[in-house]
This record gives structure tokens, C-alpha cells and sequence, in this order.
């Protein structure tokens, strides 16, 4: 009853496993007051809840007002609107998942981690590794392996090769990669939401995903180190997620259609949206946070926030410790997050 009705995962995860949580509830240190778990937990919450109510709050009045008239977008617009809602939805679930990690920390409890920079992403397959890593997990176990497995012994008892050479020709890697992907990623985009939005959204992953493992089996070798191919590599995988939540947030196939001719230019380029130069600044610092500062658990790296292991950023950067900046920092951060909560909206997976 405890790890159901456990309150911090309870509104959209970390998804949960309990071989990973009945062993914390198993120890008696578990339920001793831990001021350090105290703090770290509380620092977490803090900057779950800057991301929330500071970065992601703002930016949900104009991607409801985008996505309500999409007819006849422009090019500048629609391209501002797709960006908008990836940010938005960026620092609204990975939000959430710092405050839910934060207040179970409080409890002396640690949950898995659930986002780790998915935009620093330079492939699909990483990028899955990186977001909603315990719902990827959850995939994994639950659909994807079975699915591979069943189809594997099928070709075992049929007497055809289940070794690398077999998934080199197409008749294999569809088999036993591309059909299995497929599929479960379809479900998840129906977990989602039961529109057909979400199933098209599902299918361009499971289709990003297969077009990765293709070139990594049929064209293995190694990626250029070069900062500018890991830079394009990154972009294109923005690129692609950002083409793909598209279908995710508009109501219908037709409005998402709408948005996805006018970010290709069939409708003009229009002027770029009046919002002053304040809002595009403001886009700019939320970029630069994405994709240059280093994550929640990097900079709470030295307390293990986590159950996974997490590597410290490279330089150490904005590294949290138990001293005065830190503490001030965090009470910064609280105040600026509290004095943000007037227009608080709900959480956008609370929806899922």
C-alpha cells in the first residue's frame, strides 16, 4: 500500500519499480528525520519548481493561443510556435520530475532519475535514453522485449539466424528490429492519448527510431568527435523530436498539418511574431539553459540524488554544496518560484 499510494511519483512518475523502492521502505533509516536529505530534497523541489512556474508557466498562454489558429500559419510564426511548446514541455516535465524526486528526497527515499538533457541528445535513440527514462524503461521491459523475444524464437523454431549477420538483411532487421520498434512505440503514443495524433506522433518516433538502428547495423562506424558534426548531429535530432511533438500538442491531424506546412514556408513567411524583446530574450536564456548548462542532477551530483549513478558536468558548473552561495542561491530560486505560483497551470502530463 505505501509504494501505490506513495504521493510524489503519483501525478505522472517517475514510473516507478519496486525492486527499486521496497528496499528503501525495508530500511529502518528510512524513517529517521535527515536534515541533509532534508536540504538536498528541498533544493531539488526549488529548482523543479523555477522550471515550472519561472520557465515553463510563461509560454503556455502563447502556445494555447497558437494552437487554437493554426489556419494559414506563416513560416516565422509557426516555427516560433513549434519552439515554444518544445521549450514549454521541456521544463514543464522535467519540472515535475525534479519536485517529485525533490519531496521524496525529503522522505529519505530516492527515486530513479527521469530526464537527463534530452535536447543534448545527437541521435533518437539517445534522446529515448534521455527523456522519460522511466517510461522508456517501462517500454523496454514491458513491450519491446517480449516482442523481440517471441519474434526470435519464432525464427529459431523456423531455422533462421537470430545473430548479427541475420538482422544485416532487411527480411531480419525488420523482424527482430524495425516491426518490434514499430509497434511499441505506436502503443506508446496511444498510451498517451487515444486521438490519432498521438498515433502518428508514436509512429514518427518508432520510424526515427528504426531509420538509427538501420544505419548503426547495416553502416556501423564510428561518429566524427568533431564538435561541429556532434552540434549537427544534435540539431537534426532537435529537429526531429520538435516535427514529432507537433502531432503531440495540436488537437487534430489537420491543425498539426497546418503548423507543419507553415514551418516548411507553403503558407509565406510572415513577419515574426510581435512579442517584444523581452519574450525573445527570454526564449534565448531558455535556450541556454537546455542545451549549455549542465541538468538538476549534475549540479546535485555530489549527494547522489538519484539511484543512478550521475557524472559531474565537465567543466563543474553551478555545482550545489552545503555553503552559503549554495544556500543563497536557493532561497533566490524559492522566493522567484513562489512569487511566480499566480498563474501556475497544471502540469501538461497530468493530462496522460
Amino acid at each position: 500500500m505505501l509504494f501505490v499510494t506513495f504521493f510524489p511519483h503519483l501525478i505522472a512518475g517517475p514510473i516507478l519499480h519496486n525492486r527499486d523502492i521496497m528496499p528503501q521502505f525495508a530500511d529502518h533509516r528510512t524513517y529517521r528525520l535527515s536534515l541533509e536529505n532534508l536540504s538536498v530534497g528541498l533544493s531539488i523541489f526549488v529548482i523543479g519548481l523555477v522550471k515550472k512556474a519561472v520557465c515553463a508557466d510563461p509560454l503556455s498562454g502563447i502556445v494555447t493561443a497558437g494552437y487554437a489558429h493554426t489556419g494559414g500559419i506563416g513560416a516565422l510564426t509557426a516555427w516560433h510556435l513549434a519552439f515554444c511548446y518544445s521549450l514549454q514541455l521541456y521544463f514543464d516535465f522535467s519540472g515535475y520530475s525534479d519536485m517529485a524526486i525533490g519531496l521524496a528526497r525529503t522522505m529519505n527515499v530516492r527515486f530513479p532519475q527521469n530526464f537527463n538533457s534530452p535536447y543534448k541528445a545527437q541521435n533518437v535513440i539517445e534522446y529515448w535514453q534521455r527523456w522519460h527514462m522511466t517510461l522508456t524503461k517501462f517500454l523496454t521491459s514491458y513491450l519491446y522485449t517480449p516482442i523481440a523475444m517471441a519474434t526470435m524464437r519464432w525464427r529459431i523454431a523456423h531455422r533462421m539466424g537470430v545473430n548479427r549477420a541475420a538482422q544485416q538483411t532487411l527480411g531480419g532487421f525488420t523482424a527482430m528490429l524495425a516491426a518490434p520498434m514499430l509497434i511499441t512505440m505506436a502503443l506508446a503514443g496511444v498510451w498517451h492519448g487515444s486521438g490519432l495524433t498521438f498515433l502518428i506522433f508514436g509512429l514518427l518516433h518508432g520510424g526515427y527510431l528504426c531509420v538509427n538502428h538501420a544505419i548503426r547495423v547495416f553502416y556501423p562506424g564510428r561518429r566524427s568527435p568533431r564538435l561541429s558534426a556532434a552540434v549537427l548531429r544534435c540539431l537534426a535530432t532537435y529537429l526531429s523530436v520538435l516535427v514529432a511533438s507537433v502531432f503531440f500538442r495540436a488537437p487534430t491531424v489537420a491543425s498539426a498539418l497546418d503548423v507543419l506546412t507553415g514551418m516548411a514556408g507553403l503558407h509565406g513567411i510572415q513577419t515574426f511574431p510581435a512579442f517584444g524583446l523581452l519574450h525573445n530574450a527570454f526564449l534565448l536564456v531558455l535556450a541556454g539553459v537546455v542545451w549549455l548548462l549542465p541538468n538538476t542532477q549534475q549540479i546535485m551530483h555530489r549527494y547522489h540524488p538519484v539511484l543512478e549513478d550521475v557524472q559531474a558536468p565537465h567543466p563543474r558548473l553551478l555545482a550545489f554544496g552545503s555553503d552559503l552561495r549554495s544556500a543563497l542561491a536557493v532561497g533566490v530560486a524559492a522566493a522567484v518560484g513562489l512569487l511566480a505560483l499566480g498563474g501556475t497551470t497544471e502540469f501538461l502530463y497530468f493530462q496522460f
